[in-house]
């Protein structure tokens, strides 16, 4: 069995992770005080069904290897899921957020993501709005891991 790797050894390790390819999605951290991440980016992946009728579902993984350790999930439940990560040790004082969509429109059927800064932590959060039952829509959070030391999510749209 090897041997696990001491705080400072794994953040060396990880921060020779390359993510190729580039998130398609590049938030803009806004940054409150201390040193802080410019961006923060997303891998968005959506698939739509033929064979189904209005059916389709998206697959999101946060890069939160770009500006910390590794990723675990905090909570969960059917529209709104919470990871956080100890973030590397440039950025352990950073103060900030990158949201998108920069203004949300509870109306629509959207995803919301926002990674928070503070407390030497990054905190990765996806919520869905809330649609009136008799929208005839459905979408959830269907699926939630760590993958590659990422936060991992699927969800499932039905109109």
């Amino acid at each position: 069995m090897a041997p696990f790797l001491k705080a400072d050894e794994a953040e060396e390790v990880i921060s020779n992770v390359t993510s190729k390819p580039q998130p398609n999605l590049v938030l803009n951290v806004k940054r409150q005080s201390g040193t802080c991440p410019q961006k923060v980016g997303l891998w968005v992946l959506s698939f739509g069904y033929i064979n189904i009728a209005a059916q389709s579902n998206q697959i999101v993984i946060a890069d939160t290897l770009s500006v910390a350790g590794a990723s675990e999930l905090v909570s969960e439940k059917p529209r709104l899921v919470e990871y956080k990560a100890p973030l590397r040790k440039a950025y352990k004082n950073c103060i900030g957020t990158a949201i998108y969509p920069l203004k949300s429109q509870p109306e629509k059927l959207e995803a919301n993501y926002k990674f928070d800064f503070k407390n030497g932590q990054v905190r990765f959060t996806t919520k869905l709005n809330d649609l009136p039952d008799d929208a005839g829509i459905g979408f959830g959070i269907t699926d939630t891991k760590i993958v590659g030391l990422r936060p991992y999510l699927q969800i499932d749209f039905i109109d």
